[in-house]
């Protein structure tokens, strides 16, 4: 079965986790809209298929009735549809609300004499909801668009056309590119839409597979997460906010400890990473490797900061040009 065979049968997908709600990932459960659910008393049924097509309440705010069909979409979810439905047109943070209570103001007014109007030019102004949910259908056009305007989009067509494949790293960057662009305009990034993008990058990029990006959850080869970069990257973004930030007493002791092993390099030491210099000083690909070496490094340069006179600091980018590359940001040490 064919990657988009398998994203046709969504259902199927949710279907398994209405069966088995131990399948939603812990990273996925949203406990706001699982309280409100809950308080709407409605099925768990709903909060799953929610979540499994990435809604928040803040989604559930803006969604309309295409929204809700693409949802609901197996006729088996109709009554869960209809009962969804009953409750967010009596919300008032709802969109739909709000769309009733215009309905229902337009037809107890009453009825005006009709206004002859003058030919003339009108000029329209729409004011769409800021945060429109994104249609299900992703195009070869929207993905040109995103490479256009994202910097890091712009590196990976560019490495691309250099050298006709992509590396880890270029991997990474695309599939980073493709999620932000969800992120910055605040959407939700459904399943189907991230095996579109898979498809579509897999056709742009030549010897790149859809899989790599988004493979999808296989109930029958046990495969019970999707999994992918694209897939990765958006679920995984928020991650970093529960890591705990090193304290400032920490990051002194990190540095005391590398100042220390930068001044006591042995004779031998040096040697080693002077041909580390002089292999980054002449090289600047592969990118890994390049990374790698300037990360051994370390020691050397740092030694060099430290013990220079001030004269000899203004010579340490000429030692280790590499940061001064296009891709300098990357060497993080």
């Amino acid at each position: 079965m064919s990657l988009l065979e398998k994203v046709e049968k969504i259902d199927v997908i949710v279907d398994a986790a209405l069966d088995d709600p131990e399948i939603i990932e812990e990273e996925d459960h949203n406990p706001e809209l699982e309280k409100l659910i809950c308080e709407w008393n409605l099925s768990p049924a709903i909060y799953a298929i929610l979540v499994q097509h990435g809604f928040t309440v803040e989604y559930l705010e803006k969604m309309d009735e295409k929204s809700l069909d693409d949802v609901f979409s197996v006729t088996k979810w109709t009554g869960h549809k209809f009962a969804l439905r009953q409750k967010l047109v009596l919300w008032p943070k709802s969109v739909m609300c709000q769309s009733a209570s215009t309905s229902s103001v337009s037809q107890s007014a009453p009825a005006a004499a009709p206004v002859v109007l003058e030919p003339t030019t009108v000029k329209l102004h729409t004011n769409p909801f800021k945060h429109r949910l994104l249609p299900t259908s992703v195009t070869s056009e929207l993905l040109r668009d995103i490479l256009s305007r994202n910097e890091k989009g712009k590196i990976v067509v560019k490495y691309f056309e250099t050298h006709q494949s992509l590396n880890v790293t270029h991997r990474k960057y695309l599939a980073h590119t493709v999620v932000d662009y969800y992120i910055a305009n605040d959407l939700y990034f459904p399943l189907p839409d991230m095996a579109k993008f898979a498809q579509l990058i897999a056709e742009r990029f030549s010897n790149e597979f859809a899989e790599t990006y988004y493979n999808p959850r296989d109930i029958k080869a046990e495969k019970k997460h999707p999994s992918g970069l694209i897939y990765d990257r958006f679920h995984n973004r928020n991650k970093k906010a529960l890591i705990k930030p090193k304290s400032s007493t920490d990051k002194e002791n990190i540095f005391r400890g590398a100042k220390s092993t930068a001044l006591n390099l042995s004779e031998e030491d040096i040697t080693k990473l002077s041909i580390l210099r002089t292999w980054l000083r002449n090289n600047f690909a592969p990118t890994e490797e390049v990374q790698l070496k300037w990360s051994e490094s370390l020691p050397l340069r740092l030694r060099a900061i430290i013990k220079e006179t001030d004269v000899g600091k203004s010579n340490i980018l000429s030692e280790w040009p590499r940061i001064v590359d296009d891709n300098g940001y990357l060497l993080v040490s």
